[in-house]
């Protein structure tokens, strides 16, 4: 869940923030909305990822060892 959140999320930043920049050519402007949409994406999958492995290992009950009987 923290994969797809933290990637949905960035990357939509990431378009914006690369959208915003100047450049007088559209085309520059798309793919610079592109390049910062993939590249922040990315970095919000891999953080999101992490905390939600971190998460994950915190509220999991830890379970009871029980002895192997023969």
């Amino acid at each position: 869940m923290g994969f797809w959140l933290g990637g949905a999320l960035l990357g939509v930043g990431g378009c914006i923030l690369g959208s915003s920049l100047p450049y007088g050519n559209p085309v520059g402007r798309a793919v610079s909305g592109l390049w910062w949409g993939i590249y922040m994406g990315g970095f919000g999958a891999s953080v999101g990822a992490l905390l939600g492995l971190w998460v994950e290992r915190i509220s999991a009950p830890q379970s009871e060892q029980s002895e192997p009987t023969n």
